[in-house]
């Protein structure tokens, strides 16, 4: 059956089912779900894949989809915050250059506004276009037992940024809301 194993890993912490990639007989790439102790798990272990070797299979998959789930958090809050700062530091760069009258400045200042609000909108409509191509991107890429080993960090992250006022003010967007956490605000945003 086997004819050779790419990997071999638990698919959850019970240890009730093993993920197995192998090539067979007619050297065509398979994969299978089998249990532990079945007649396929013996013929694994008949071909030297021990129980250590598949738990440190499994623990190295767990790490690689953390690495990879950690990389694309990195990577889509870097996006979103990159174009705020620059416009950002824009802005605070054009009013330590500008040296207007109180007139002008109120008239800079409700441009200003209009452009944060403006800002605002526009990154709230990309928000929203990135989430729906993470979803889809996680649709179409991590399997279940990635976005098992997924679902307990973006808690963790929710955790860390659940009290960080810049976190919440993002989420809360130009909304009304009241919110004092994380939670709060993303409870809010979503029902």
């Amino acid at each position: 059956m086997f004819k050779t194993v790419q990997e071999v890993r638990y698919t959850n912490d019970q240890k009730d089912t093993l993920y197995v990639l192998f090539t067979d007989n007619d050297d065509v790439v398979q994969e299978m779900y089998i249990e532990p102790n079945g007649q396929e798990h013996k013929e694994l272990e008949a071909l030297g894949i021990t129980d250590e070797k598949i738990v440190d299979a499994t623990g190295m998959f767990k790490q690689q989809t953390q690495r990879e789930l950690a990389d694309i958090a990195r990577l889509a809050a870097a996006n979103v915050y990159k174009d705020e700062i620059e416009k950002l530091k824009k802005e605070r760069d054009d009013l330590k250059l500008a040296n207007v009258s109180s007139k002008n400045m109120i008239d800079n200042n409700i441009a200003a506004s209009m452009r944060q609000h403006a800002l605002s909108k526009d990154l709230d409509r990309e928000n929203k276009n990135k989430i729906v191509a993470v979803n889809k991107y996680v649709s179409d890429n991590i399997t279940q037992e990635k976005i098992e080993v997924a679902i307990p960090n973006i808690i963790d992250v929710i955790k860390t940024l659940n009290n960080n006022k810049d976190a919440i003010d993002l989420v809360k967007g130009e909304s009304k809301i009241k919110a004092k956490t994380l939670v709060e605000a993303l409870y809010k945003t979503l029902k």
